[in-house]
């Protein structure tokens, strides 16, 4: 399936990049895909940050084919 994701504050800062596309498989393969392009880093931040799709707060394990996501880590301040 074809994920497009989007990564903003220390997600972005992970994973290098503001955006990114991926062909996988699953979720587990998304997950490896995550990894190689960021580390573990990137991978502890997306399992404490809000996903959405499509605008609706989803779980990584939720993810659909053709999906639109987007990573957003828990912000500091006030």
């Amino acid at each position: 399936m074809k994920i497009d994701i989007e990564f903003f504050a220390s997600a972005k800062a992970a994973a290098k990049t503001s955006q990114v596309s991926f062909e996988v498989k699953d979720v587990k393969d998304l997950e490896s895909k995550l990894i190689e392009l960021g580390g573990q880093k990137l991978i502890e931040i997306v399992k404490v940050s809000s996903i959405l799709s499509n605008g609706k707060k989803i779980e990584l394990n939720q993810i659909k084919e053709d999906s639109n996501i987007q990573i957003l880590p828990p912000f500091a301040g006030g």
